[in-house]
């Protein structure tokens, strides 16, 4: 794990895990990232339905955890930042898995708003 369990010191920076909220799909950490006098809170939200070697079963799973990203940044004070996705090197191994990604992006490009050309 690159985070801490409760606390943890990367150089001058320290890291307080302040809350742990466990979903069906995802884990949520939250973050307290002090520098100096500078302290910001960060989310990670960690999709645990990802199995290895194959796609996970529905794309909602992760299409649910992309609306609750949305939503937690429109409900807090958090809307300043950028949003980081990644994965660890070997994520994705399939062809179903690569299949199962764009098949949720293409679902979630439907349920966005229509913009005018």
């Amino acid at each position: 794990m690159y985070w801490p369990q409760r606390q943890g010191f990367y150089g001058e920076i320290e890291v307080t895990v302040e809350d742990i909220i466990k979903q069906d799909d995802y884990v949520l950490r939250i973050f307290a990232v002090k520098y100096l006098e500078e302290c910001r809170q960060v989310l990670h939200y960690w999709y645990t339905s990802w199995p290895d070697n194959k796609p996970p079963e529905n794309p909602n799973t992760l299409l649910n955890m992309i609306k609750d990203i949305e939503i937690s940044r429109k409900d807090t004070s958090i809307t300043d930042g950028p949003v980081i996705v990644h994965c660890r090197g070997g994520l994705v191994q399939t062809n179903e898995q690569y299949e199962f990604i764009h098949q949720a992006l293409c679902l979630h490009e439907k349920s966005l708003p229509e913009t005018p050309t």
